[in-house]
């Protein structure tokens, strides 16, 4: 698909296989354009995709994606709109659970409908920020360590024995002690 100068475009095709480097050029262009936008979008509790496909020109969410994980600060950018778009998201939850429409108003609900919502935005906030919604858990481990008397010389083996034992080395009656033979 080749574009000429001045022209427009409504969508990119799906797969970038299909793209001229003008097009894949453009695209780019394009995301980066979209990238504020976008931020906007998941701050507000929207996701990627809803956002690619509302987008005055369609964008293929997994191509956004990878061009926003591919560089550390647009990945920083996404991670804390979608911290703030949670914030958002728990007002919804709130919303639901009291039965308002969007605006605020009563409306006539399914239970079953509104729990499922519910439980489906719950789930998302735990990906979200795992931290603060999701189950954390910490494990604390202990170790033992097992002595091997096969690496150990034999004065340090004789001397952890007698330490056992709660013999003292100075405490020893050993005949053959140079000091304990006196002669004199």
């Amino acid at each position: 698909m080749n574009l000429a100068p001045g022209s427009t475009i409504d969508e990119f095709p799906q797969r970038a296989a299909d793209m001229s480097s003008e097009m894949r050029a453009l695209e780019q262009q394009t995301f980066e354009v979209a990238f504020e936008s976008a931020l906007e979008e998941l701050a507000g509790g929207g996701t990627v995709e809803r956002f690619c496909n509302e987008y005055h020109v369609r964008l293929s969410p997994t191509r956004f994606r990878t061009w926003i994980f591919r560089d550390r600060r647009r990945k920083q950018a996404y991670e804390a709109a979608k911290a703030v778009g949670a914030e958002a998201i728990e007002d919804e939850m709130l919303r639901i659970a009291d039965g308002l429409t969007p605006d605020g108003t009563p409306a006539l609900v399914d239970i079953q409908r509104s729990q499922l919502m519910i439980n489906t935005r719950w789930k998302m906030l735990t990906v979200w920020n795992r931290e603060r919604y999701g189950d954390v858990r910490k494990i604390e481990q202990t170790t033992t360590t097992r002595l091997d008397p096969a690496t150990l010389s034999t004065p340090e083996l004789q001397q952890r024995l007698l330490h056992a034992l709660g013999v003292s080395p100075s405490d020893s009656n050993d005949p053959l002690d140079d000091d304990s033979l006196d002669f004199a």
